[in-house]
């Protein structure tokens, strides 16, 4: 089957164009998000999210090439996870590192004050 009667299939909503593209297209698509993510569970969801977008997206657009498409969505989703990762890695402190912080403040906090003659 080709992209153009891939296509054609999901404009008329038929199930066979997401088990094409699975077949087609899946573990390129899977490779592409594993280099980014350098998990392959994580890459396998993206390529499900993805063909989950190519069924609610085909309809009212209809890509030129639908592996670049597909391709394009893949990484878009599998960026997205990359930059939520990231972002919880940064917002969140160890139990310990906080216990040190704030000793540390509590510290000097407690040498200023001496210093300006407010015993503690």
């Amino acid at each position: 089957m080709t992209d153009h009667q891939i296509i054609d299939q999901f404009w008329a909503r038929s199930e066979t164009a997401i088990a094409e593209v699975q077949n087609r297209y899946g573990a390129a698509g899977e490779a592409v998000a594993n280099n980014l993510l350098q998990n392959s569970a994580d890459a396998e969801e993206c390529v499900n999210d993805a063909l989950l977008r190519l069924w609610n997206s085909i309809p009212p657009q209809r890509p030129v090439s639908l592996w670049a498409y597909f391709v394009k969505v893949i990484r878009n989703l599998a960026l997205d996870r990359l930059r939520k990762k990231s972002a919880a890695k940064a917002v969140g402190l160890s139990t310990h590192a906080a216990k040190m912080r704030l000793s540390r403040m509590r510290s000097r906090l407690r040498e200023k004050l001496k210093e300006e003659g407010i015993n503690v």
